[in-house]
């Protein structure tokens, strides 16, 4: 560049400092404020970006709290399943109690029915015997005493029945 060139290129950089914005600023202070809005956009730009990490650090948070409740939600779901399975063993345990109950009612029911029976076969036996015997001993006193004590072991078996029914 010659040496005019230099002049007057050093007085365009002049004469454009001189100039006015369309805002009616000169160019100079323009410049300035243009970088202190590039400041402060970079300022917040940063902000941003902070709040972007810790947003991206919360996400992660929430990540590993969803994969321990779907953890967690697994496991409950097993219990579930087991506690409905004792809960259907428990019913059918409970019905198979039941119907052994009733058989045993039926049992001792058909038991009393027996004992009854047999009870007022043995004293009727006993009536006979008697009658029979008069006053006549021919070991038939002792067949008599053996039905008696039958007949005593029979409704105290009746008795011990009733007070467990």
């Amino acid at each position: 560049m010659s040496g005019w060139d230099r002049l007057s290129s050093s007085d365009e950089d002049e004469a454009d400092s001189q100039r006015s914005t369309p805002h009616g600023q000169p160019a100079q202070q323009h410049i300035a404020t243009v970088d202190a809005n590039i400041d402060e956009l970079h300022a917040e730009l940063n902000a941003v970006k902070q709040e972007l990490r810790i947003a991206k650090e919360e996400l992660q948070k929430l990540d590993a709290q969803k994969i321990r409740c779907e953890y967690d939600r697994s496991v409950l779901g097993k219990e579930i399943k087991q506690i409905r399975h004792v809960r259907e063993q428990s019913f059918n345990i409970r019905q198979e109690l039941t119907a052994e109950k009733d058989k045993f009612n039926l049992f001792v029911g058909e038991l009393e029915k027996y004992l009854v029976e047999s009870t007022s076969s043995s004293l009727e036996a006993i009536v006979f015997l008697e009658g029979l015997l008069g006053t006549q001993d021919d070991g038939r006193a002792d067949i008599i005493r053996h039905l008696q004590t039958q007949v005593s072991n029979q409704t105290a078996i009746l008795e011990a029945l009733e007070k467990r029914i």
